[in-house]
Formats: structure tokens, sequence, C-alpha cells
């Protein structure tokens, strides 16, 4: 289970456990009797919808950063199959004639080593920098452990995805101005250098969409956790408080008492 997972259910446990605490004072009636403004019946019920409105905005907002990661992964796919209508357009290098390769075969071994080799298409190490995040990621931890991280690859086991995905795009605007020198490129329509500038620019704002999600996501997470957390006002010291009045008010053989003293509460960042 992951920590928001964990973070999630000890919400769900302590505002259930914290409802069942203001069942406990309902039937308790005229008899249940706090001294502190906090702890009577209209306060608690005025948090418990604090809470529960915090916990539907926080959700509003975790959809939002789904969406928005999820746009910018699509994206991301989209730049793998350009880079590979770019490969397709870009001429190959000459293919050896038949007296070449005859040439070839017939040269002294000391020299077919030191010959000429072919060069690669032009602009291959920028088409390849448009891998997904996961490639490279998974490259990177694999040159790192074997002592042998490229320029490419340095330090990306350590990168973001938002990191990653600015150096993506501005990749691409990079090779899309590099793509325009290129006479012989006879790109599909999606990998023109005009249509890669868009693509680029896409996923700038997707990339920018997703940073602004996570802050806003960050201040929910923030008001939630300060809503069941704050040790002056938050819903645990709230019902601590409430919990310990019943318990001093009744009769330890009681049912409300016995009720009210199995009610469990759970900070998950706490060890009691």
């Amino acid at each position: 289970m992951t920590t928001a997972q964990k973070t999630d259910t000890a919400y769900r446990m302590n505002l259930a456990g914290f409802e069942k605490l203001i069942r406990q004072c309902e039937a308790l009636g005229k008899n249940y009797k706090p001294s502190g403004t906090k702890l009577k019946l209209t306060a608690l019920n005025k948090l418990k919808e604090q809470v529960l409105q915090g916990i539907k905005e926080n959700r509003e907002q975790t959809i939002e950063y789904l969406k928005a990661s999820g746009e910018r992964s699509t994206l991301d796919r989209e730049t793998q199959r350009r880079a590979k209508l770019i490969l397709k357009a870009i001429p190959p290098p000459p293919r050896p004639t038949q007296a070449e390769m005859e040439a070839l075969r017939k040269m002294p071994r000391e020299e077919w080593a030191k010959r000429e080799r072919p060069k690669p298409p032009p602009f291959l190490e920028e088409i390849q920098r448009l891998r997904s995040f996961s490639r490279v990621k998974h490259a990177a931890v694999q040159s790192t452990s074997a002592g042998n991280t490229t320029t490419t690859e340095e330090n990306a086991s350590r990168l973001t995805h938002r990191e990653w995905y600015k150096i993506q795009a501005d990749a691409l605007a990079d090779l899309a101005g590099k793509l325009k020198t290129l006479e012989a490129y006879t790109p599909e329509p999606d990998a023109t250098p005009e249509a890669l500038q868009t693509l680029s620019h896409d996923m700038q704002q997707k990339n920018e969409a997703v940073n602004a999600a996570v802050e806003v996501k960050k201040q929910a997470d923030g008001k939630l956790h300060a809503l069941f957390y704050d040790t002056e006002n938050g819903l645990m010291a709230i019902a601590g408080q409430v919990k310990a009045h019943i318990l001093e008010t009744t009769e330890p053989g009681s049912d409300i008492h016995r009720l009210v003293s199995v009610i469990m509460f759970h900070n998950p960042t706490s060890a009691t």
C-alpha cells in the first residue's frame, strides 16, 4: 500500500470514527454538556461538513491532475510515433555498389578495420532523444549500474517526469529547426518541421498544465491534512477531546461508555 493509499484509508477511518462519536453525542441528548464551544454538537457537525467538503475538493483536484498527466502522456506516445516518421523521411546513406562490396571483401583485415565507416542518418542522436521517459529512465539506470553513462542519459535516473518532458519538448523544437536545413528531408504532414514545432509547443503547454495541477493538488492535500490533523482545531484533536469528555461523564459499564471506548483514530504519520 502506497503512502497516499494509507493516508486516504486513515481519512476514511477517522471520519467514520468521528461520525460515530457525533451519533453518541446525539444519543446522550441533554446529558452531553461539554464546556468548550468547539466540542458542542453544532460545532462537531460543522467540522464534519468542512471535512467532507475538503475530501470532495481533494478528489476533484486529484482527477484534474490525473487528466492533465494523461494528456501529457498521450503526447509522449505521439512523439514516439513522430520520431519513426522522421527517420522514415530522412534519406538513408547511399548503399555501397557491387564493386565497392567486392573491394571490401578482398580488403586486408588491417585495412578493413581502418576503413571509413558508413555515416549514420543525419540528426540520429537528436531523434533518439525523443524516446519515452520510461525507456530513458531504464536505460540510464542500466548504464549507471554498469558505470557507462552517455551524455544523453547522464543523470537521467534522477529526472522527474516534469523535468524530462521539458527536455523532450526542447529537443523536439531543436530538431525541427535542424530538419529545416535538410533539403532531402521529405516528411509526411505530421513530421514536417512546422508540425513538430506545434507538437513541441503542445508538450510545453501540457507540461505546464501538469505543473499547475500538481501545485493545486498540493494545496488541497495540505488543507485536508490540516482539517484532520491540526493540533488545535483538527478532527483528530477535537475527536480526542470529545471521546475523553464522554468517557469521563458516563458510567464505565454503560452502553455509551463501552461504544465510545472502542472508537479508534489513526494518524498515518505517527507511530502512536
